[in-house]
C-alpha cells in the first residue's frame, strides 16, 4: 500500500504539542519497561512449569503471550535507538514492523484471554499445584498464567493502545525525516547548479560542509584596518590625481562637457573583473 493513501493519519506532533521525535522515544521506552516486566514474569512461570504442570492450551498460551512481549520489549529498544539517532533506515524499519507486531500482539491476546477464562477442572488444579499452598501458584493453576483475569484484560487493551499510536507517530516520524531529506537533496542540486552556471571559483574553495564558498585564506587585521581602495576611473579628488576613493561622482566618472550651448554627457569605457567569490 502507497504511504501516501495514509497521509491522513499522519500526525504534525505527539500529543499536539511534543516534537514526533520525543514522541518516538517516550513511547517506545514505555514499550520496552512494560513488555519486560511481563516477560521476565512470564519466563519466570515457564522455568516453574516442571514443579507446576498446567494443561497443554495454558502452555501453549503461556509460551505464545512471553515470547510475544519478549519481541515487544526488544522492538521498544530498537524505537529508542532509531530516534535517538535520528536514522531514517532504522526509522523505516521501526515503521513497517510495528503493524506486524500489533496484529502478532492482537492474536496473542485474543488466545491468551480464551486460555484465562477457559474454566479448568478441579483434576488440572490439583495436578498443578502439586502440593503448593501460596497465593500466586492457586492464581497460576487457576488461570492458566500469573495475571488475574481484570488485570490481563488491562494489560492486553493497554498495551494494543499503545502499539497502534505507536505506530502511528513513528510513521509521522519517518515521513517528517523523508522530507528533511528531500528539501536537503533539492537545496544541493540548486546550489550545484548555480555554481556550475557561474563557472568555476577562482578566489575561494567550496566548504563540503557548508557547501558554500570559503574565504581563500586566513582573515588578516590589516585587511579590516587597511582595506585595499577600488580604484577606478575619474575618481573624486584632486583635478589630474586619482586618490583612489572606492565612489566617483557622476561627473567623474562619465565627464560632462559643453557643446553648442548644451551639457553633454561623455560615457567613457568602464573596465569590469567579475570574480566568483
Amino acid at each position: 500500500m502507497p504511504l501516501h493513501i495514509l497521509d491522513f493519519l499522519k500526525p504534525k506532533s505527539f500529543f499536539g504539542c511534543f516534537p514526533l521525535r520525543f514522541g518516538v522515544i517516550a513511547l517506545s521506552f514505555i514499550i520496552m519497561v512494560g513488555a519486560s516486566i511481563v516477560t521476565v514474569t512470564g519466563w519466570s512461570q515457564i522455568a516453574q512449569l516442571s514443579d507446576h504442570p498446567i494443561s497443554t492450551s495454558n502452555d501453549v498460551a503461556l509460551y505464545f503471550h512471553s515470547i510475544t512481549f519478549t519481541i515487544l520489549a526488544v522492538l521498544g529498544l530498537f524505537g529508542v535507538l532509531s530516534a535517538s539517532f535520528q536514522n531514517r533506515p532504522m526509522s523505516f524499519a521501526y515503521m513497517i514492523i510495528l503493524p506486524f507486531l500489533v496484529i502478532l500482539s492482537f492474536s496473542s491476546g485474543a488466545f491468551v484471554l480464551n486460555t484465562i477464562f477457559h474454566p479448568k477442572s478441579e483434576r488440572d488444579i490439583t495436578r498443578c499445584l502439586n502440593g503448593a499452598t501460596d497465593e500466586l501458584t492457586r492464581q497460576v493453576c487457576r488461570n492458566g498464567i500469573a495475571i488475574i483475569k481484570g488485570v490481563a484484560i488491562a494489560i492486553y487493551i493497554g498495551s494494543w493502545v499503545l502499539e497502534l499510536y505507536t505506530s502511528i507517530i513513528a510513521y509521522g516520524y519517518y515521513s517528517q525525516l523523508s522530507t528533511a531529506a528531500l528539501m536537503d537533496e533539492a537545496n544541493n542540486e540548486t546550489f550545484e547548479a548555480v555554481v556550475a552556471a557561474s563557472g568555476p571559483s577562482t578566489t575561494g574553495a567550496t566548504s563540503a560542509k557548508t557547501k558554500f564558498p570559503a574565504v581563500n585564506g586566513p582573515l588578516r587585521p590589516e585587511d579590516i584596518s587597511g582595506p585595499t581602495p577600488l580604484t577606478m576611473y575619474n575618481s573624486a579628488g584632486a583635478p589630474g590625481i586619482n586618490s583612489g576613493y572606492a565612489f566617483s561622482t557622476v561627473d567623474a566618472s562619465f565627464g560632462a562637457g559643453v557643446k553648442g550651448g548644451r551639457q553633454m554627457i561623455q560615457f567613457q569605457p568602464q573596465k569590469f573583473e567579475r570574480n566568483l567569490v
